[in-house]
């Protein structure tokens, strides 16, 4: 799971970008992560969840800290709305079908983005379920 938050402008008198906008260019900045095989997708309102098929965990969890990195160091582009984001994101991850269902997978990786969240400077949290 990642969670765009903490969106600020870089110019108080013109605002931050708009969240449509801002989501459009991160979607496109993950996508350059992603293989042919990966699924990413918004999820809800600023979330967005990347599933990642045969994917070690410790593999999963370079991906999320490209992601908070990138979007930590971007200035998104509108040149009316300059802005800066953060991302943070939760991770799980299972081999061999470990997890028990689908549900118990994406309450799991919920979980974990809320410990990132709470996290003040790696804002990347994980677990895998394999254990």
């Amino acid at each position: 799971m990642i969670d765009i938050n903490d969106v600020t402008a870089l110019d108080d008198e013109c605002g931050p970008v708009s969240d449509d906008d801002l989501l459009a260019e991160i979607a496109l900045g993950l996508r350059s992560y992603t293989r042919a095989h990966d699924v990413l997708a918004r999820f809800d309102g600023r979330l967005f969840t990347a599933l990642l098929p045969h994917t070690q965990h410790t593999d999963a969890m370079g991906y999320a800290h490209k992601i908070v990195n990138d979007v930590e160091s971007t200035i998104f582009s509108d040149p009316n709305f300059p802005s800066k984001a953060v991302a943070s994101c939760g991770v799980v991850t299972c081999q061999n079908g470990s997890a028990t269902n689908a549900d118990r997978f994406l309450g799991e990786a919920m979980q974990t983005l809320f410990q990132a969240l709470g996290q003040s400077e790696l804002r990347v949290a994980g677990r895998d379920l394999s254990a």
